[in-house]
């Protein structure tokens, strides 16, 4: 465990007390100095106003030596800021809050893009029943690739290894990490990487949603290798254990850093099948596995 210093403390004490006693979830992964955390939890819950203080506080004691590092934390805080400022009962405008907190402005996208997609779907997908509408044909080719429940596992398995023997191959892994795999109800989202430290991670799929063949080996790639599992230990070695930098072992799920991640988790399939060979891999060993014709 690294030593950490006053900035470092103070900003981890921050952001665990908005997540313990603000915005559960708030704080998506930890794994800096447990003492800290069980303190912060056992304290009095402080004002939005107290929240504010901290965080001009931590703002005005940005270390500088990194400028990547400075630049970080920068944007971090300024995200810190909003969250708190709306705690407060401030009202902020949707795409200033945008900006604020995840460091980048939407902007529309021309609807002629999505008129070509949908034309290529329409090219693409069987012709199905007369009258069926797209998104009914596009839901009707899904279900061809359906998975059941008692058969995910070995699937998912098998995404697991080829994931990982591909991100070998563009990065170093430690020799100890590893990623445990389990199927669960009652979520609203189809799968989610918790990231527990010590290079470990806990994947859960949500079986409510089915689970689609064609997709797992995508799904990993972005919960696992090379996606969110390998950013996160990367960092967790890199950043927090050898330089110290406790911003790095408290991973906030609003916050310009979830952009990065995301960001990352999105090109994931793409780093490990750069020639979109992923569609040959799944004909000739996941859809057999899956005995899907």
């Amino acid at each position: 465990m690294p030593k950490l210093d006053l900035f470092s403390t103070d900003y981890l004490r921050l952001v665990l007390e908005i997540h313990a006693h603000h915005i559960d979830g708030y704080v998506d992964a930890y794994y800096g100095p447990e003492a800290l955390k069980t303190e912060v939890e056992a304290s009095l819950a402080k004002s939005s106003a107290e929240l504010l203080d901290a965080v001009a506080d931590l703002q005005l004691r940005i270390p500088t030596t990194d400028p990547a590092r400075q630049a970080y934390l920068t944007a971090g805080l300024r995200g810190i800021e909003c969250t708190v400022r709306m705690l407060n009962g401030e009202t902020i405008d949707y795409l200033d809050e945008v900006y604020r907190i995840y460091d980048i402005r939407p902007e529309l996208v021309d609807e002629a893009r999505f008129t070509e997609a949908h034309k290529e779907l329409d090219r693409a997908l069987p012709a199905g029943k007369q009258g069926d509408s797209l998104a009914a044909r596009l839901e009707a080719w899904r279900k061809t690739f359906e998975v059941e429940t008692d058969k995910a596992l070995p699937l998912l398995d098998l995404a697991r290894v080829e994931t990982r023997r591909r991100a070998l191959a563009i990065t170093d892994l430690p020799d100890d990490e590893s990623v445990e795999i389990s199927l669960v109800k009652g979520q609203p989202w189809s799968a989610y990487n918790w990231y527990l430290g010590n290079g470990r991670s806990l994947i859960e799929f949500n079986t409510d949603m089915p689970l689609q063949a064609t997709a797992l080996i995508g799904t990993f790639a972005h919960e696992g290798y090379p996606g969110h599992h390998t950013e996160h230990l990367l960092k967790e070695k890199a950043l927090y254990r050898e330089r110290g930098y406790a911003e790095q072992a408290a991973m906030l799920l609003h916050s310009p850093a979830a952009v990065i991640a995301e960001g990352i988790a999105t090109i994931a399939l793409e780093m490990i099948f750069p020639e979109g060979d992923h569609h040959e891999w799944n004909v000739e060993r996941l859809l057999p596995a899956a005995k899907i014709a």
